[in-house]
C-alpha cells in the first residue's frame, strides 16, 4: 500500500511578447495512502519572468503544508502529507517583450515523492513547449513620380506589412509631407484587416493615423498631393517621410520603422539673349542677328513665345528658326507683320537653342542711324504655368557715306 503520484503540466501553445501566461501543474495522488513529502521543481524558460503562484491554497485541502523557494529561474516547491485525490496549482509568468518571433519556449517540471514511511519512490516529469508569436510591422513608402513639374499630382503609397503571427493592438503612422505640396486626400478608409475606429488628424504638413487590431498581412493606402505652382524651385527634392510605431497584441511597444519617398522638381529656366555680327555697317549691307533661348533648367518648356522687332530701316531677308526642331525643340512656327516677327516653339528641352535672322539695311538710311533690334520672350512649363519674361537688344550703327576705294 503506497501513494502513486505523477506530475502533469498544461499551458498555451502560443505566447506573445509581453503577455502573461498561466501554467497549471497537477500532481494527483492516485494511490490509497498519503505521500509524506512531494518535491516539485519547475524550471522557467529564460524568456519568462515569475509573477505569482497559487501553491498556498492547497494547504488544508488535502495537503498538510506548502512552501516555495525561487533559485534563479527554478521554482522549488515542497508539499507535505499529500492525501489521496486531485491536487493542482497555477504559476503565472510574463513573456519577455523582445522574444524573437518563432522562438521555442520551454517550461519543465520534475516531481519526486516519498511514501508515508519516508521511502523515496520513482519520480516523473513533464514539459510544455510554446512558440513565441509576435508582431513585426515595417512601413514602406513609394511615389508614382520620380520628378514633377509644378501643378503635377503625386500619389504616395504607404504599405505597412504585419509580418508577424498575431494582431497588433495599435499602429501609429505619421506622414510628413514635404514643403511645396498641398494635401488633397487619402484612402485610409479602404485598409483591410484592421479594427473599427481608425482615427486620423491633419496638422500643418503632418498627417497622423491610428489603426487598431491590425491583422497579419500587407496593408496599404494612398495619399494624393499636388505640387504647388509657386514656392518651389528647380531641382528641389520633395521628400515625404513616413514613420510607424506599433504594439503587439498585449500593448507592448515594438521596434519603430520609417521610409522616405522623394520626387525632384523640374522647371524650365529660359532667358533670351541677342547679338549682331557687326556693330557698324553700310547702307545696303546685311546684318545677321543671333538669338539664344537656352533652357538652363531641368524641366521642359511647353511653349516659348519669342517676339523680335526689326529696325525700322532694315528689311527682313530670312531666318533659320526651323533648324531648332532638330536640336531639342518639338515644333517651330512663325509669323511676320511688318517689322514684327513672332516665333512659337514647343517642347523646348533643357539645353542650348539658337537661330539667326538676316536683314538688309535700307539704301536710304540716314548716316549714323542707330539700328535697334529688340527681342522679348515668354514661356511656360509643361503644365502651362507662366514664368518671368525676359528681353534683350542688339544694336548697330548704319553708315551712308561715299565709299572711297
Amino acid at each position: 500500500v503506497r501513494p502513486w503520484i505523477t506530475v502533469d503540466k498544461i499551458g498555451p501553445a502560443l505566447v506573445g511578447p509581453g503577455s502573461t501566461v498561466q501554467f497549471t501543474i497537477f500532481f494527483n495522488n492516485m494511490g490509497p495512502s498519503p505521500a509524506a513529502w512531494v518535491w516539485i521543481n519547475d524550471t522557467l524558460d529564460p524568456w519568462m519572468a515569475y509573477l505569482s503562484d497559487s501553491n498556498g491554497t492547497l494547504v488544508g485541502a488535502g495537503v498538510g503544508g506548502a512552501s516555495m523557494v525561487r533559485v534563479g529561474n527554478v521554482l522549488q516547491y515542497l508539499f507535505t502529507n499529500v492525501q489521496q485525490g486531485a491536487h493542482s496549482f497555477v504559476i503565472n509568468v510574463t513573456i519577455g517583450v523582445n522574444v524573437p518571433e518563432g522562438a521555442p519556449l520551454w517550461n519543465n517540471v520534475t516531481l519526486n515523492y516519498t511514501a508515508s514511511n519516508g521511502y523515496l519512490l520513482e519520480g516523473s516529469n513533464d514539459s510544455v513547449k510554446m512558440t513565441a508569436t509576435g508582431v513585426n510591422i515595417t512601413v514602406v513608402k513609394t511615389v508614382d513620380r520620380s520628378w514633377a513639374t509644378p501643378g503635377d499630382f503625386l500619389n504616395y503609397m504607404i504599405r505597412f506589412s504585419n509580418l508577424g503571427s498575431e494582431n497588433a493592438a495599435y499602429v501609429w503612422l505619421n506622414d510628413t509631407l514635404p514643403a511645396g505640396v498641398v494635401y488633397l486626400g487619402d484612402t485610409n478608409s479602404t485598409v483591410w484587416g484592421v479594427g473599427p475606429g481608425t482615427t486620423w488628424s491633419h496638422v500643418g504638413n503632418v498627417l497622423r493615423w491610428v489603426f487598431t487590431n491590425v491583422q497579419p498581412g500587407s496593408h496599404r493606402f494612398n495619399i494624393t498631393v499636388r505640387v504647388n505652382a509657386s514656392g518651389v524651385t528647380d531641382g528641389q527634392a520633395l521628400v515625404n517621410r513616413a514613420s510607424l510605431n506599433h504594439t503587439n497584441a498585449n500593448g507592448n511597444k515594438e521596434s519603430p520603422s520609417w521610409s522616405n519617398a522623394t520626387t525632384t522638381v523640374r522647371m524650365p529656366a529660359i532667358v533670351v539673349s541677342k547679338s549682331v555680327d557687326r556693330t557698324i555697317a553700310y547702307a545696303g549691307e546685311s546684318l545677321t542677328y543671333t538669338i539664344w533661348f537656352n533652357n538652363t533648367g531641368n524641366g521642359t518648356a511647353r511653349f516659348v513665345w519669342l517676339n523680335d522687332t526689326l529696325p525700322a530701316n532694315a528689311q527682313y531677308v530670312s531666318d533659320t528658326n526651323a533648324s531648332v526642331t532638330s536640336a531639342g525643340v518639338g515644333t517651330a512656327a512663325w509669323t511676320r507683320i511688318g517689322v514684327y516677327l513672332n516665333f512659337t516653339f514647343t517642347s523646348v528641352l533643357p539645353g542650348a537653342h539658337s537661330f539667326t535672322i538676316t536683314v538688309t539695311i535700307n539704301g536710304t538710311v540716314a548716316n549714323g542711324t542707330l539700328l535697334v533690334n529688340h527681342a522679348s520672350l515668354n514661356y511656360t512649363d509643361l503644365n502651362n504655368n507662366p514664368y518671368l519674361w525676359s528681353q534683350d537688344w542688339a544694336n548697330a550703327t548704319a553708315l551712308n557715306l561715299p565709299r572711297i576705294t
